[in-house]
């Protein structure tokens, strides 16, 4: 099933990952090293938009932009 959802507006921290699934976890690091190192905090949960991909979470083709809301600490 299919469900469309409004997300409300937010100033967000965003970073685009290229590679696998299997990485991903290096670029949440990376992200969230930003937003400490910039004085501010998380404001809401991260949100991922899956640009380029397929069925296979092994693919280094892949292309994810990571976006996690924050707020000034």
């Amino acid at each position: 099933r299919v469900k469309v959802y409004e997300l409300p507006g937010a100033t967000v921290a965003s970073l685009v990952h290229r590679g696998t699934y299997g990485s991903i976890d290096q670029a949440y690091a990376a992200l969230m090293g930003w937003i400490e190192a910039n004085g501010y905090r998380l404001a809401g949960p991260d949100r991922e938009i899956y640009l380029e991909g397929g069925t296979n979470p092994d693919d280094a083709s892949y292309v994810t932009e990571i976006q996690q809301p924050v707020e000034k600490a």
